[in-house]
């Protein structure tokens, strides 16, 4: 995350140079640009790197990274990312539902193959779901099946290729 920043950061000073001065090296002519391709350049290389940034953010803020159940099995606390450290949010189990699965397979032609699988989880109130790994550990799968109310919630899966 931090180093999308960084590159959203460069992204916006060689925007901001190319604007400057694009067109006044020799192999682009030796002559300044007009000012509407110097600013469209500027403008699509900032752009691009801001939002690699602020997807990544948002995908910090979706990625369910922690799940604790309290004694009493009422409320999930969910952990997601922050740019430091983690955003803890204690929900109701009867404001949760798990949503549909999907495999998260992409064959690319060349070792290793992706193979992310993942649930999404709906909380009462909230516009995004949640990302819920379905290759992350747990240490009561039987547990969580039980109060996300999902008895096919997979859990603890292996990568395809490892078998």
């Amino acid at each position: 995350m931090w180093f999308l920043i960084g590159c959203a950061a460069a992204s916006v000073y060689f925007g901001f140079h190319l604007f400057r001065t694009y067109g006044t090296n020799p192999a682009d002519g030796g002559v300044l640009a007009s000012l509407s391709v110097r600013l469209c350049w500027a403008f699509a290389l900032s752009a691009l790197g801001i939002a690699c940034a602020l997807g990544m953010l948002v995908f910090a803020r979706i990625y369910i990274s922690r799940i604790e159940i309290d004694e009493a099995r009422q409320n999930l606390l969910i952990y997601t990312l922050n740019l430091i450290g983690f955003k803890r949010q204690s929900v109701p189990v009867s404001q949760v539902r798990v949503g549909n699965f999907y495999g998260g397979r992409m064959v690319t032609g060349i070792a290793p193959t992706v193979d992310a699988p993942w649930y999404t989880v709906r909380i009462k109130g909230r516009k995004l779901p949640l990302i819920l790994d379905g290759q992350g550990h747990t240490l009561d799968g039987k547990l969580l099946r039980e109060v996300l109310g999902k008895n096919d919630l997979e859990v603890d899966r292996r990568p395809f290729w490892e078998g």
